[in-house]
């Protein structure tokens, strides 16, 4: 039983506060989890690391303008941070599932670009949870 195993044991539950393209596609996302990861957590400041490290989202971004030359810098930055949630979402579903809910969670923090009243926050809350439409995603406001 390794570190994080034994953690669980002890009814702790640690989540990894990273995600990126290129850990999700490489399968580290994957082998975190087996290893005992138990959730996920994002906000901006993390997507923005991973922006501008990695190269992987070059190609999506080149695409996403194709789509729509006139997207914001923001919408990008939402098209992109919904697939990689979604996608770290359906890696960690099965945990989720085989805990009954109490595990397998990915967070996405809104980003208070609407603002940072309580109905602003809300709202946007609600879109992301509407557009990554995943059971384990948990949407944290800052």
């Amino acid at each position: 039983m390794n570190n994080l195993q034994q953690a669980h044991a002890l009814g702790q539950s640690l989540w990894y506060d990273s995600i990126s393209r290129a850990l999700i596609d490489g399968g580290g996302l994957k082998q975190l989890v087996a290893d005992g990861i138990r959730g996920v957590t994002s906000n901006p400041s993390i997507f923005e690391k991973a922006l501008k490290e990695g190269a992987e989202y070059g190609p999506a971004i080149a695409a996403l303008r194709a789509k729509n030359p006139l997207a914001s810098a923001f919408e990008l930055y939402e098209d992109l941070a919904v697939r990689d949630i979604r996608d770290a979402c359906d890696v960690l579903q099965p945990l989720h599932a085989a805990s009954k809910g109490m595990d397998g969670y990915v967070s996405l923090e809104v980003t208070l670009h609407a603002g940072d009243s309580v109905e602003a926050m809300v709202a946007e809350g609600l879109h992301l949870k509407q557009r990554v439409d995943r059971a384990n995603l948990m949407v944290k406001i800052p």
